[in-house]
């Protein structure tokens, strides 16, 4: 999604970054990606998302019942998803 998304903004210039690391038992993965300043997160959830997260949300639930952390954040023209989970 991030690769889908970074170009949706009237800015020429788009990033992503990409952060994953293993500590403590745990997996953190956090991807950043460019949007439009006019994304808000405020009216977005699950149901009124597209099929990416919910589908996401769907699996880790499936593979990670109770035992996952899934978090999105828009901060201007920034868009992060992060996701930690246990060591298996």
């Amino acid at each position: 999604n991030a690769f889908k998304h970074a170009g949706n903004t009237i800015d020429k210039k788009i990033g992503i970054q990409i952060k994953m690391e293993i500590k403590d038992g745990f997996i953190r993965f956090c991807i950043t990606n460019t949007c439009s300043v006019s994304v808000n997160l405020t009216n977005m959830s699950y149901e009124n998302c597209g099929l990416g997260l919910k589908n996401t949300n769907k699996r880790l639930e499936l593979l990670y019942p109770g035992a996952y952390t899934l978090e999105q954040n828009k901060v201007d023209n920034q868009y992060s998803v992060s996701l930690v989970l246990k060591v298996k």
